[in-house]
């Protein structure tokens, strides 16, 4: 049986003469985390339903067939079929999706500009689990276009209460300032593409006690050590190639310190996988429990020149998809898209499996939640595309295809909350709604 190794180990190992960063104390206090991690990741404009689902011989599709080929991650996926945003009232699909899907509640403001009327479900949970943690909710995502946002309302799902919105960090090194400060003087952003600049990790100022430390372990613990300080200086070294332009950008930095241009929509593809990276790093150390990730404005109009589509994605490409798929480069355009959203999605569910705790990996201790605005590109609100990732500590057993037939989003956010251990009757404008009939919880 393998043997648990917490902060009260670790701290022992160091004695009182060794310095150990606090991020590396928060990754071994697992004891102090018992809820299901979680992160809701929002893709826009729908999907291409035929091309979606998982079909029953093959038991995968195109666009899932990244995830489904994955033998490990195949045995932690789940794909709910039959989800439905039954949210009335303001604003068009593509408002009442984005800002309603999570909060379940009645949008408020004008019809041109709605916006979600109540909590989110990560701020639900963080007010119903209090996580101890450095950063109980992290809102981050790649909200880089070209064409700007048509409301207010779409730069975030994540809502305080009604009409209290909570702004997306989009920015990888101020995130990773903010997760991974080093040494106090190096604790701004400048500070940190400075450092990262030269070179120099977040970990240089305690190499020596790491070291020493080390040598104090077990080799189990040696071995968790040493996968988070490597995951950390990988990360770091990714980080400082974008400083100098090294990384794929598809423009260079305005000046020789200048960052990522987090505003540029050719940048889309490596900032994603930037954040996406600096989220599993802080969910693996325990700086957070529960994230919300957004790709993309709400409605956004993104091009997709990385993948030779090149057209407006929500006027040219979403809005002209056809149910029946008669409009075939239409319904490849959408099925490239959302194919190129699953690698991201199995990109961190790979990081997050690859990193072992006692009671399993990271994911077995999480709920990712990758879900749609839409249903499809042409404003449909029923069928989400909904994938469960991760076992939430054991209590999410189901895999491969569910189909729940006609359920709501009301039932899902419900189910979600008992996957994350709070007891529920019910979410937001059905406070009396039920579970998702068939999903465990």
């Amino acid at each position: 049986m393998r043997r648990g190794f917490g902060r009260r180990e670790l701290m022992a190992a160091a004695g009182v003469t060794l310095f150990v960063p606090a991020f590396l104390k928060r990754a071994f206090a697992e004891g102090e985390i018992r809820a299901p991690r979680l992160l809701l990741l929002m893709q826009a404009c729908g999907t291409h339903q035929t091309s979606f689902w998982p079909d029953a011989s093959s038991g995968s599709s195109p666009v899932l067939l990244p995830l489904t080929s994955d033998p490990a991650l195949a045995q932690k996926v789940l794909f709910l079929k039959g989800i439905e945003n039954k949210t009335q009232g303001l604003g068009n699909a593509h408002d009442r999706g984005f800002h309603s899907l999570w909060t379940g509640v009645a949008p408020v403001g004008t019809p041109e500009d709605s916006f979600g009327g109540g909590p989110s479900l990560d701020q639900t949970l963080k007010r119903l689990l209090a996580p101890r943690v450095p950063f109980p909710t992290l809102n981050v995502g790649v909200l880089a276009a070209y064409v700007a946002q048509k409301n207010g309302h779409r730069r975030s799902f994540s809502y305080y209460g009604s009409a209290q919105q909570i702004a997306t960090q989009v920015d990888p090194y101020r995130v990773y300032a903010k997760l991974f400060p080093g040494a106090a003087a190096s604790a701004s952003p400048d500070a940190v593409a400075r450092r990262l600049a030269l070179r120099q990790s977040a970990l240089d100022y305690a190499a020596q006690d790491l070291k020493d430390l080390s040598l104090r372990l077990g080799t189990d613990q040696r071995k968790k050590l040493d996968a988070h300080t490597t995951a950390l200086r990988e990360y770091e070294v990714r980080l400082a190639a974008s400083l100098s332009g090294q990384a794929a950008s598809c423009a260079p930095p305005a000046a020789p310190m200048a960052g990522l241009d987090v505003t540029l929509e050719d940048n889309v593809p490596l900032l994603t996988d930037l954040m996406l990276d600096l989220v599993a790093l802080a969910l693996s150390c325990n700086l957070t429990q529960i994230v919300t990730f957004q790709l993309g404005l709400c409605g956004h109009q993104w091009r997709y020149r990385w993948l030779g589509i090149d057209k407006d994605s929500h006027e040219e490409i979403a809005h002209q998809d056809t149910a029946d798929g008669s409009n075939a480069p239409v319904a490849d355009a959408m099925t490239r898209i959302s194919r190129w959203a699953c690698e991201r999605v199995l990109r961190l569910a790979k990081n997050l499996d690859q990193m072992i705790e006692t009671d399993g990996s990271v994911l077995d201790n999480s709920l990712l939640v990758w879900a749609n605005e839409n249903g499809t590109g042409f404003h449909n609100l029923d069928n989400l595309p909904i994938v469960l990732l991760g076992r939430a500590r054991g209590q999410l057993r189901q895999t491969g295809l569910l189909d729940v037939g006609n359920q709501s989003h009301y039932q899902l956010n419900t189910s979600l909350l008992r996957l994350m251990g709070v007891p529920a009757n019910g979410y937001g404008d059905q406070p009396n709604s039920g579970g998702v009939s068939g999903l465990g919880g």
